[in-house]
């Protein structure tokens, strides 16, 4: 899994008609998934067997997400088994068919009730409220007691990447099965890691000043991973949750060719078998012809740089982005994709 670290950017200028784009292929193919929503996080939670479709085909992405059905989600992500939970009960509200998933996610410390018994399954999750159940998953259990208990939670949140792709949440947004996946993958690619707490201090018996929490990541070889020398990186030295859960049976990669326009792209696989393949985000796009110089200038460029230029996938003549170049790439009802490598500067 640590392949999930590496640099995924390719040194390519691609010109594209707008009608030929496409996000990915995908093993995700519900008959009401587009390229609207986030098909990567939809294949990979399929894939996983932790987002299933509906009986009609749809995976239903605009649908709002309960808690009793995140924690279903949970506990799929996790591998927890409910059965292993049969007799324990913790709150009074919760259905049949979620007990299970709520008792483990509970005894795991991942859930938490309204009070007096009370889970308020039926309600649907909020955007903090799913975001502090991830960070439970990942490690994070001692997050600061406040009044204000989302802000310690949306900033470890935010630190994280959780909302990546997900967008502005608080305590009133709710979360639809589109959101729910990006956040589940958004977890998996996160650092897990150890919780320390000291012990509160009561000052004669009235003020409690909180210990001190600590969190410390998870390093690698802690969970037995020896002989590879990317340990020695910096880049591989944490483990991530899907390392954690998945080892090296859910890998992201490379596609050395691109996707089927070229474009720099990543694929995912589970058990060897392909996932969805995405195309990487470019550095800049543009509708209609653009000018070199335009491209010079909009990538910070200090030097001529040369560029491949491929055109639906064929790949033509290198371009030459210089300052000032006024020979134009692209045309009516074309989009242009710049993909540029700073680090290499390619």
């Amino acid at each position: 899994m640590r392949n999930l670290k590496r640099a995924l950017s390719l040194a390519l200028a691609s010109v594209m008609l707008v009608g030929m784009m496409v996000v990915g292929t995908s093993a995700a193919s519900f008959s009401d998934v587009d390229s609207d929503h986030n098909v990567e996080a939809i294949s990979v939670l399929q894939a996983l067997g932790v987002m299933n479709g509906y009986d009609d085909g749809g995976f239903h992405p605009e649908a709002n997400v309960t808690r009793n059905q995140m924690a279903m989600i949970i506990c799929a992500l996790l591998g927890l088994d409910g059965n292993d939970f049969t007799g324990y009960r913790p709150f009074t509200d919760v259905p049949d068919w979620a007990a299970g998933a709520v008792a483990a996610c509970e005894a795991n410390g991942i859930v938490g009730g309204r009070g007096e018994g009370i889970y308020d399954g039926d309600a649907y999750v909020t955007g903090v409220e799913a975001a502090a159940m991830m960070l439970r998953a990942l490690g994070y259990t001692a997050m600061p007691a406040s009044e204000n208990w989302e802000t310690p939670v949306v900033a470890k949140a935010a630190e994280v990447k959780l909302f990546k792709d997900v967008g502005a949440v608080n305590g009133s947004t709710f979360l639809n099965r589109n959101a729910v996946a990006q956040v589940a993958l958004n977890a998996l690619k996160a650092d897990v890691v150890n919780t320390d707490k000291e012990g509160d201090i009561i000052v004669e018996g009235i003020v409690t000043i909180p210990g001190k929490i600590t969190y410390t990541k998870v390093e690698v070889n802690e969970r037995g991973y020896t002989g590879n020398a990317d340990n020695a990186s910096h880049d591989y030295k944490y483990q991530q949750l899907c390392e954690k859960l998945y080892d090296d049976d859910l890998e992201l990669v490379t596609v050395a060719a691109g996707d089927d326009f070229g474009r720099p792209a990543h694929k995912w696989t589970y058990e060897n078998k392909d996932v969805v393949t995405v195309a990487d985000s470019a550095t800049e796009t543009y509708i209609g012809a653009v000018e070199l110089g335009d491209i010079y200038d909009d990538l910070g460029l200090s030097a001529t740089i040369s560029a491949t230029v491929k055109v639906d996938g064929v790949a033509g003549s290198d371009a030459s982005i210089a300052d000032g170049g006024s020979s134009k790439i692209g045309g009516d009802g074309q989009t242009v994709e710049v993909f540029y490598d700073k680090s290499a500067g390619t």
